[in-house]
């Protein structure tokens, strides 16, 4: 789950990088997010970690440069059985034009998302194993599924991703889900999806 931790934060840099954020604002903090309890219990899992990520970033505005500053939140969460691992990050998510900037914000590059993640934690080429509709923090969106392999000093493991991304009030959530495939986690993982809330936070 570092390194998924990690893969979120490069994510962000990348987007604090080139842009600057609503109203002229240097500085913004996300709402956090997390899986209710109630699902935790029906699903099997438990949370592993908790935490705000402070990313400082120099950029050029009117000549000038300046730090922009971001806060996000992610929760980690382990099943009690087996290898399954979800989490749920939230990012300020800054618009040009009406158009959410935050490549979290954008379905059309959800893979892309799903891509720069594998990237950080060792997995293979992303194939489209399944997609379904479903609700996270209210909001309509799709949970697509990819195969991939995660490479490791163990050697290989066929495992599945499952990648959901919204806009809600200023935000960008992304809820991923990574499980091998020898386990059927479908169904967990669309529970834990449609069982984030928004504006709670455990203590970590």
């Amino acid at each position: 789950m570092r390194r998924l931790r990690l893969a979120l934060a490069l994510v962000v840099l990348v987007v604090v990088s080139g842009c600057t954020l609503p109203g002229g604002q240097l500085t913004a903090e996300a709402n956090p997010v997390a899986v209710g309890n109630d699902t935790l219990d029906r699903t099997g899992y438990a949370l592993d970690d908790s935490a705000t990520i402070a990313l400082n970033e120099t950029v050029g505005i009117d000549g000038e440069d300046r730090t922009v500053g971001v806060k996000n939140h992610i929760e980690t969460y382990a099943h009690g059985d087996h290898a399954g691992r979800f989490a749920v990050f939230s990012t300020p998510s800054p618009e040009a034009n009406g158009t959410p900037i935050n490549p979290f914000a954008k379905p059309s590059e959800r893979r892309d998302v799903g891509r720069m993640l594998g990237e950080v934690n060792n997995t293979s080429a992303l194939t489209v194993e399944n997609r379904q509709n479903v609700t996270l923090v209210g909001q309509p969106t799709e949970l697509v599924t990819y195969a991939t392999t995660n490479r490791s000093a163990n050697g290989t493991t066929p495992v599945y991703v499952h990648v959901a991304v919204v806009q809600n009030d200023g935000d960008a959530v992304v809820a991923v889900g990574v499980n091998p495939q020898s386990v059927d986690a479908a169904d967990a993982t669309k529970r834990l999806v449609e069982g984030v809330e928004y504006g709670k936070q455990h203590e970590g």
